[in-house]
């Protein structure tokens, strides 16, 4: 296998697991979240900051995966939006938990946010978009969520491969 299939394999390893353990996340004193997720040679870092204009949903972060204590893949995200509407027809956990689970069908071929297109039953009327330019060596791009046609979730992102 080679080096880049292993970090892919990795990168999608890691931020399923960063997903599923976020009560593991530490709080810093600047107030980031942190999360470690280490594997053989690989560590995976995440590092986000909620809360940052007043409101839980505006977030920014960044995800770092180091072999052997070196960089070797980045991403960046931010410029969170929610639409207002939310608080009267959908509760953001609900839109959340969608996001979560569109984040956690991400496939190998584009492995920094989720699928190009994602829809569950158990969300009704809701749709999450990635769009995106590039490959994984070198992306950048934007995902929304979009509840019975009308945008409510906004999120930027870019990264790349050291």
């Amino acid at each position: 296998m080679s080096f880049d299939d292993e970090l892919i394999g990795f990168i999608v390893e890691a931020k399923r697991t960063a997903l599923k353990e976020r009560e593991k996340e530490k709080t810093t004193q600047n107030g980031w979240r942190t999360l470690y997720f280490p594997k053989g040679r690989f560590v995976y870092a995440h590092m986000r900051q909620a809360g940052i204009l007043g409101k839980e949903w505006d977030v920014c972060g960044v995800e770092s995966v180091f072999y052997d204590d070196k960089p070797a893949w980045r991403m960046h995200y931010g410029n969170s939006e929610l639409r207002p509407l939310i608080e009267r027809e959908i509760e953001r956990e609900k839109i959340f938990g969608f996001l979560e689970k569109a984040l956690m069908e991400m496939p190998e071929s584009h492995p920094f946010r989720g699928p190009d297109k994602f829809e569950d039953p158990q969300f009704e009327g809701m749709e999450y978009k990635n769009h995106f330019s590039g490959n994984w060596r070198k992306f950048w791009g934007f995902e929304e969520i979009t509840y019975r046609g009308m945008v409510v979730y906004y999120l930027e992102y870019s990264g790349y491969k050291f």
